[in-house]
């Protein structure tokens, strides 16, 4: 699904580094920090712009990457020369990634790339002013790139995967590791009538191949959110209202989207081998079909189904692309974007105004 993945930064290229080594493909990272890449172990090309770091600062960021913009520009084209599907990782809170992104996007877009970024948003226990400056980045992007239709954004909030993953001891190698096999989940379901039975319910397909998931990804732009619901076995007499609750709480990476506003909806129900032949299975599946189309109201729906001899409880994977900025967004962004004068001016920065954030 994507032919090449680009890291910026020490976060982004953990991520990309787990895109890596989840995907099998080439892998591309760039820092301005020699410290960073001294410790990274990730497997693919580097690229130390400068040495001596940013000190987080994303705006000094910009100022190193306008003036190494040829030296990034050579290694980036040359890692995207003959391929059409990028991804790219960036971590929000530091300088080096959010330093080069903008320019780097651009620079992809005139190379008629088809991209995929996958920013994440700092814990708002990371030393200020990391989550603030994350926000007014992705508000450049967002108007820059996203509203323009020309970027798929994964947007991750660490505060609200943190939270989710908490008993399971994740920290953020465990969420790096979790952003990969989301996707890697889609990505199979074009071999899955070979390994498995295979039945489908979508009128008109037999089955999700991979130009229909490149479609989901690429084409529908906006942001794209992946929910997984894990239900029993005995999911079949759970009422509608109660699947809906648990698909309206069950995102991955962030907990603001309305789901509602998709364009497009992958939707792919693994079901335990033993439920196979039960009466009421294909029923079930159907309704859970119907329930999850009114709730997204996309208006390209891509519904599948298939059983897992694997499996123990029935899994719900869903794949929503060209959602909309949230209103929650909307207002973190805002305020980021209010207190704009008090990030320049480190004696104000204990006056930020982190409110829900």
């Amino acid at each position: 699904m994507f032919d090449v993945v680009i890291g910026l930064g020490q976060a982004g290229s953990r991520i990309a580094s787990c895109f890596q080594k989840v995907f099998k493909i080439r892998a591309y990272y760039l820092n301005f920090a020699r410290v960073d890449f001294s410790k990274f172990k990730g497997e693919g090309k580097r690229l130390l712009v400068s040495d001596g770091g940013t000190g987080r600062n994303p705006f000094y960021g910009k100022k190193i990457a306008a003036s190494n913009k040829d030296k990034i520009s050579e290694f980036v084209l040359s890692a995207v020369e003959k391929k059409k599907y990028i991804a790219i990782c960036v971590g929000g809170g530091g300088g080096s990634g959010c330093g080069m992104i903008e320019m780097i996007l651009s620079m992809l877009i005139r190379e008629k790339k088809r991209i995929v970024l996958i920013y994440t948003l700092p814990e708002k226990k990371e030393k200020l002013p990391a989550k603030p400056n994350a926000l007014r980045i992705l508000n450049n992007i967002i108007e820059k790139f996203i509203s323009e239709g020309k970027v798929t954004t994964v947007l991750v909030d660490n505060e609200y995967a943190a939270n989710k993953y908490k008993t399971d001891g994740f920290r953020f190698e465990g969420i790096n590791r979790v952003i990969p096999k989301a996707f890697k989940r889609f990505w199979n379901i074009s071999n899955l009538s070979a390994q498995h039975n295979y039945i489908d319910f979508a009128e008109g397909y037999n089955s999700l191949d991979e130009n229909e998931l490149k479609r989901a990804m690429y084409f529908s732009r906006g942001f794209t959110d992946i929910r997984i619901v894990n239900l029993e076995i005995t999911a079949a007499r759970l009422e509608d209202n109660e699947i809906r609750k648990e698909i309206k709480t069950s995102s991955l990476f962030i907990g603001s989207f309305d789901i509602n506003t998709s364009k497009i909806a992958v939707v792919v129900v693994a079901l335990p081998e033993e439920l196979k032949g039960e009466k009421g299975t294909n029923d079930f599946v159907e309704r859970l079909f119907i329930i999850i189309g009114k709730m997204t109201k996309a208006p390209y729906v891509f519904n599948s189904s298939y059983y897992d001899k694997r499996l123990k409880n029935i899994t719900i994977n869903i794949l929503l692309g060209g959602l909309i900025k949230s209103k929650s967004l909307t207002s973190l962004i805002n305020q980021a974007i209010k207190d704009k004068d008090l990030f320049e001016n480190k004696g104000n920065i204990e006056k930020l105004d982190l409110t829900g954030v």
